[in-house]
């Protein structure tokens, strides 16, 4: 949990609560009053720690004044009573598509994620919540870069491999953009599977892998929140 381990104090409190919350499907969370812009991000936060959280688009807020803690009211993408089965049945798919890279070593782990991306995925932006999220990933095999970068992460963690969700921007256009950051060998590196997808489907090389701090950001933005070093 990269993200979680930046947190003290507060923000800390908050992180937990909202993550216990939205597992729970919880109307309401009460976590320690704060600004608007701050429970976003640390919302944003569990869900690039945790992708298989793939059911929550944004949230309200709601306070009394004087109060030292506020309700945090998740917005959920689909109706509550459906959720649960819903990740049961992608948890299923997952473990499916899996089997055969349980046993390999990291480095063959990760090429089999980079395998099922460049095979099995196409960047489309189909208007929907769910392709930010691992769901229009697994399910319809359709998402745009952070839904894509948030499955590699889940894959990964279900393979023991570390990895990071990067959300930063492309240099020439002020545009969200997301990629991973994987562990290999005991050092994190670039990894740009959106970029390598579009690369491959116009008959080109991918080179979006194993990039350093110095390689990867000459054509990306520095990310929005703290990232392990890649030197």
């Amino acid at each position: 949990m990269w993200y979680r381990s930046l947190l003290s104090g507060d923000e800390a409190e908050a992180y937990d609560g909202i993550r216990d919350g939205v597992l729970s499907l919880e109307r309401e969370i009460r976590i320690p009053r704060m600004e608007y812009r701050t429970a976003a991000d640390i919302l944003a936060k569990v869900k690039l720690d945790d992708p298989g959280i793939f059911w929550v688009r944004g949230h309200s807020v709601s306070f009394r004044a004087g109060a030292e803690h506020m309700n945090l009211s998740p917005e959920y993408i689909f109706p509550v009573k459906q959720i649960p089965e819903m990740r049961k049945q992608l948890g299923t798919r997952l473990d499916r598509l899996l089997r055969p890279a349980y046993d390999l070593d990291p480095v063959r782990a990760v090429g089999f994620v980079r395998s099922f991306i460049f095979n099995n995925v196409k960047y489309e932006k189909v208007g929907k919540s769910y392709s930010h999220e691992i769901y229009g990933i697994l399910s319809h095999g359709i998402g745009v870069c952070e839904g894509i970068a948030k499955t590699v992460k889940l894959m990964l963690d279900r393979l023991s491999v570390g990895s990071v969700v990067a959300v930063g921007s492309e240099n020439d256009e002020n545009i969200r953009h997301a990629w991973n950051l994987i562990e290999l060998h005991g050092r994190m590196r670039h990894y740009d599977m959106t970029y390598d997808l579009s690369r491959m489907n116009a008959g080109l090389k991918p080179v979006y892998a194993g990039m350093t701090d110095d390689m990867i950001y000459k054509d990306h933005n520095r990310p929005l929140y703290e990232l392990p070093e890649c030197r």
